[in-house]
């Protein structure tokens, strides 16, 4: 069971297809709900999953993130391999008439160590920047929405200005 997240509605699903329409003619991903539904009860969507605006501009900043994640990885291990790639090459100037029998007997064999170790190397750091961009994420991503929307932040803090102000008022 959902709620829809444009008129807030309980949604029960029977089989078959698995995009839902509710009455309000918010259309929907079945799946994708349950996984949304899932995250807010975890507390690792930072947002409202109700308001839709503020909800998709989170969905899109945390794609962007995940792709520079991404290609930030394929260009550190891009990189390592150009250093061990430059090491091998010192190596074989040693002998040049095995050089290019060498090459590819040594070839096979390394990479598949180097991406044994780039895994065992990788994993706890992996591990670490999940938990700390779970983290690290909501705190960016209100950043980044207070400087696009500064006149939002501040109605939102003048009313929380003028709600302390009432119940100070209220303990005079």
């Amino acid at each position: 069971m959902l709620q829809c997240r444009q008129c807030r509605a309980s949604i029960v699903k029977v089989e078959g297809c698995d995009t839902v329409i509710c009455l309000c003619g918010f259309s929907m991903n079945w799946i994708e709900e349950l996984s949304f539904k899932v995250d807010n009860r975890r507390h690792l969507i930072p947002v409202d999953m109700f308001d839709l605006k503020r909800f998709n501009e989170w969905r899109g900043w945390k794609a962007k993130t995940r792709r520079l994640v991404r290609n930030l990885s394929r260009f550190v291990r891009e990189r390592e391999l150009c250093v061990r790639k430059r090491e091998l090459d010192k190596l074989m100037l040693a002998w040049p008439s095995a050089m290019a029998k060498l090459r590819l007997l040594v070839a096979a064999s390394v990479s598949k160590i180097r991406f044994r170790k780039l895994v065992k190397r990788g994993l706890p750091r992996m591990r670490d920047m999940a938990q700390s961009s779970n983290a690290f994420e909501s705190e960016l991503f209100w950043a980044a929405y207070r400087r696009a929307h500064p006149e939002e932040v501040e109605e939102v803090e003048e009313a929380e200005a003028d709600l302390f102000a009432m119940d100070l008022i209220g303990e005079l």
